[in-house]
C-alpha cells in the first residue's frame, strides 16, 4: 500500500479560499461585534469551516482546520482582546469545529440536516448549544482576567455567539461548498436571478 494521495490543485485552490473567508468573517466579527472589551457577540467563521469538514473529501479537511486556525490567529492579534488572550483562544475555535463535525457526521450520519425533523434537532443541539457551551468553558476561562466580564458572561458570549453564528452560516455554506449555488448560477435563467 502506498502513500496517500497529494491533495489536487483544486483542493490548494479551495483551501486558499476558505482562507480568505475564515480570515474576513474572523476579522469583521471581532472588529464589529465585541462589545465593552470582551468576546465577539456572534461568530461566523465556525459555520463555514464546520460545512467545509462535513462536505469535503477527508484529505482536505486537514488543510482547512489549518487555514482556520492560522486566519484566526492572524484576526484575532489585530483585532483581539489581547496578545496572549489571542493565542490562547485561536485553537479552541478550529477545536470547536473539528468536534462539530465529527459529532454530527457519527450522529445523523445521513447529513439531511435541514431536510429531516432529526437532522434539525441533532444539527441545532451539536452545533447550536452542546460544542459552543463545551468549549465555551475554556474560553473563559482564558478570558476572564484580562477583562472585566464576569465568567459566566463570557461563557454566556462564547456559547451564544458561536452556537447562533454556526446555526445562520452552516446551511448557505454546505451548499456553496457542495457546489449547489454555483450550479444554480449556471443553470438559472435572469428571471430566477431577479426573483431570487
Amino acid at each position: 500500500m502506498g502513500p496517500p494521495a497529494s491533495p489536487n490543485n483544486s483542493a490548494f485552490v479551495r483551501a486558499a479560499i476558505g482562507f480568505a473567508v475564515y480570515f474576513g468573517l474572523s476579522a469583521a466579527t471581532l472588529a464589529l461585534s465585541r462589545v465593552n472589551g470582551g468576546l465577539a457577540i456572534v461568530w461566523l467563521t465556525n459555520g463555514v469551516v464546520v460545512a467545509a469538514l462535513l462536505t469535503l473529501p477527508a484529505r482536505e479537511r486537514w488543510m482547512h482546520v489549518g487555514a482556520a486556525f492560522i486566519a484566526i490567529c492572524i484576526a484575532s492579534a489585530l483585532f483581539g482582546i489581547h496578545p496572549t488572550v489571542s493565542a490562547l483562544l485561536a485553537p479552541l475555535a478550529p477545536l470547536e469545529c473539528v468536534l462539530t463535525a465529527e459529532l454530527l457526521r457519527r450522529l445523523w450520519p445521513r447529513m439531511d440536516f435541514l431536510e429531516t425533523v432529526g437532522g434539525v434537532v441533532v444539527f441545532t443541539f451539536v452545533a447550536g448549544v452542546l460544542v459552543p457551551s463545551a468549549i465555551a468553558v475554556p474560553a473563559a476561562f482564558v478570558t476572564v482576567p484580562f477583562t472585566d466580564q464576569p465568567f459566566f458572561d463570557s461563557w454566556f458570549r462564547w456559547a451564544a455567539g458561536h452556537g447562533l453564528g454556526t446555526l445562520i452560516v452552516m446551511p448557505l455554506a454546505i451548499m456553496l461548498w457542495r457546489g449547489e449555488v454555483a450550479d444554480w448560477f449556471r443553470t438559472s435563467t435572469r428571471r430566477e436571478y431577479v426573483d431570487a
